[in-house]
């Protein structure tokens, strides 16, 4: 059999421990059929081949984004971006020149805010959004999805349901509401709010926002997702969009069910598991949240806040509620997949499944946590011993002596140590995987992967939870391969698996630290398939 595709002069890391290194690849079909030396497959070449000279740069299995929210992050692009914002004088400005230059749109709509404050130190509200624009319905996402400002005409337009009546919603169940008045960014959020909006996805808008959504992956070498919000009606959308050769990632749904949900919920996500046997489009997991965020004071702690004694945040489930959840998931053969920010929220979730039978440490269902932004030091080994995955995302790390940080002034600085510890949960033996969380973060792994590998330290009491660059590929392929039990088919570079790999503009196997920042996606291949190319 003559191959379609040869790379040849690459630095190939394959990920395979029994194969490591490599300097040609041949691929046929949406398989890979050969590695080794540039000699040894040449035998492969036939006279329709594609032949890449990969200029010894490295070739690398294809990216795999644990934790991703691809509509919504499709759909907010739309939406002006606040990143940059630093004050209200700045909003102000940003605000009415958008309204000015967009009379068209209904609704004036943000994201990527930051926490601002007033000078008395209280977040903005209403009354603040009210005197920029109040003739129409503004809202403004935080930039962690978990915080909204909304002015008095939004929540008119929700029918003034919404909260405290402020204008400042905390988490989905406060903002849903008025989330699903703002069209296809309402929409997409859906499944992530609980919410139905009034109107529902158009065909050709839905598939719009796959395609963008898959040529955003691609550039980044991006060729499997897992997509943190869903539902069935979802599942079958890229099902379709698969079927008429639209599709440039593959996507693992994890069904959204909020606290409240009855049993339908999870027996949709077993419909969905049951749904499609293809190896582009998958279910088989359930996402739910058992914490807010540390920003907003959301996220539940051991100890209190530092900034405010009287609260710890709340778990979203009782342990009988959750252990319920997680008994029906087993049954069914799912996958559960938690948030759990603060300390308290990662315990509670510990224990309540080391009160269930995923316990001999063999990950036979392969539950997680997600964030696992703080974590007491006493709970990193129950990780490996219960079997739970860790997924953690190294673009959410804030930076030490960087300036102002709500972070790293809410969890005080005696528990500064105790945050996003990586290095720790490896040491430990916990099996970690990485992601972006888009569109929190960028979803660009080769920032994550810089992050990694330049990472400093959260305080001066803090150890050193830098990585190094096999640790980090590993957790964005196999590992995260085996997080969605497909191991034995991607995220390495071996003969019989899938044929998804990324060509980059570097070797990294040469001083990764200095040459991650020059890296670049030169090309990426999708089962088989140029779907990328840098020109």
């Amino acid at each position: 059999m003559k191959c379609d595709i040869l790379i040849t002069n690459a630095h190939v890391i394959t990920m395979d421990p029994d194969n490591p290194w490599a300097e040609a690849l041949a691929i046929g079909g949406n398989k890979i059929l050969a590695v080794g030396k540039n000699a040894d497959i040449l035998d492969l070449v036939g006279s329709d081949s594609i032949r890449i000279d990969a200029q010894g740069n490295s070739l690398l299995p294809g990216f795999i984004d644990s934790h991703m929210h691809l509509l919504i992050g499709c759909a907010e692009l739309d939406n002006l971006n606040l990143e940059s914002i630093q004050s209200m004088a700045e909003l102000r400005q940003v605000l009415v020149s958008y309204q000015a230059i967009h009379p068209e749109k209904l609704w004036i709509c943000g994201s990527h805010m930051k926490y601002l404050t007033k000078e008395d130190g209280s977040l903005i509200d209403k009354n603040d959004l009210d005197d920029i624009i109040n003739d129409r319905p503004v809202v403004l996402m935080a930039y962690d999805y978990h915080t909204v400002w909304v002015n008095s005409k939004a929540l008119e337009e929700a029918g003034g349901e919404a909260g405290d009546g402020t204008g400042l919603l905390r988490e989905p169940s406060q903002y849903g509401k008025v989330l699903a008045k703002t069209g296809i960014w309402g929409q997409a959020l859906s499944s992530l709010t609980g919410v139905k909006t009034e109107e529902t996805f158009q065909p050709m808008a839905l598939q719009k926002l796959i395609r963008k959504g898959t040529e955003i992956t691609s550039q980044y070498g991006i060729t499997s997702i897992h997509n943190m919000d869903g539902n069935i009606h979802m599942q079958k959308a890229f099902l379709e969009a698969e079927q008429r050769d639209e599709l440039d990632t593959r996507i693992l749904i994890s069904k959204s069910i909020m606290p409240g949900s009855g049993i339908e919920e999870i027996q949709e996500a077993a419909e969905m598991k049951n749904l499609s046997s293809s190896a582009m489009v998958s279910g088989g997991s359930v996402k739910i949240f058992m914490d807010g965020v540390i920003e907003s004071e959301t996220a539940c702690l051991l100890e209190p806040y530092a900034t405010n004694a009287r609260s710890k945040g709340v778990n979203l489930y009782s342990g009988e509620q959750f252990r319920k959840i997680v008994a029906a998931c087993q049954e069914l053969d799912l996958q559960v997949v938690v948030h759990a920010i603060g300390d308290g929220a990662i315990r509670h979730t510990l224990d309540c499944f080391e009160k269930e039978p995923n316990r001999n440490g063999e990950y036979p269902f392969r539950h997680r946590i997600e964030h696992l932004e703080l974590i007491h030091p006493d709970d990193i080994p129950r990780l490996k011993r219960l079997g739970v995955i860790a997924s953690m995302q190294p673009y959410h790390v804030p930076v030490y002596g960087a300036g102002d940080n709500i972070w790293l002034e809410k969890v005080g600085k005696d528990r500064i140590k105790n945050g996003f510890l990586w290095q720790s949960i490896r040491h430990g033996g916990g099996k970690l995987i990485f992601s972006s969380d888009w569109p929190v973060a960028s979803p660009d792994p080769l920032k994550a992967v810089q992050s990694c590998l330049t990472r400093l330290p959260l305080s001066e009491d803090s150890t050193s939870q830098r990585q190094e660059i096999h640790a980090v590929l590993r957790s964005y392929t196999t590992d995260a391969a085996f997080a969605e039990h497909q191991e034995n088919i991607k995220g390495k570079i071996k003969a019989g698996y899938l044929a998804d790999v990324v060509l980059l503009s570097q070797n990294l196997l040469v001083d990764a630290e200095k040459a991650i920042s020059d890296t670049q996606v030169k090309m990426t291949i999708l089962d088989g398939r140029i779907i990328y190319k840098k020109e």
